[in-house]
């Protein structure tokens, strides 16, 4: 909605698997795994957000799903020689953070003029 306030959700936007067990285990009681929790936030997140904007009381906002994908940041730095050195190195092939500020900022920026979201 050109000029509306934006919603921006980094959560993974749409790039996790399916939670397969919502109906049944929501909260993960009986099927707690890292990849379970992981395709569980990511998926209530989507119904989330993707509920918040067919509500009609939310027609001028707009609801942007970004996944900036491995960004090259600080993160690591923090972890043991054996971890951070790995990590360090893959760290090399992701995108800068002024990159992955511009694709979180323009979404915004294209909302506010009425241009065209640029998709990578």
């Amino acid at each position: 909605m050109k000029g509306g306030p934006v919603v921006l959700s980094i959560l993974s936007g749409g790039v996790h698997s399916p939670y397969k067990n919502y109906a049944e285990d929501p909260e993960l009681r009986n099927s707690y795994s890292i990849k379970n929790a992981a395709d569980s936030a990511g998926y209530f997140n989507d119904l989330f957000f993707d509920r918040m904007a067919k509500q009609h009381s939310n027609l001028g906002i707009n609801f942007v799903h970004a996944s900036p994908g491995f960004v090259a940041s600080n993160w690591g730095t923090e972890m043991p020689f054996f971890l951070k050195g790995p990590i360090r190195l893959m760290q090399k092939m992701g995108k800068s953070t002024d990159k992955c500020a511009g694709f979180m900022v323009d979404p915004i920026l294209a909302s506010a003029s009425g241009d065209k979201l640029k998709m990578e």
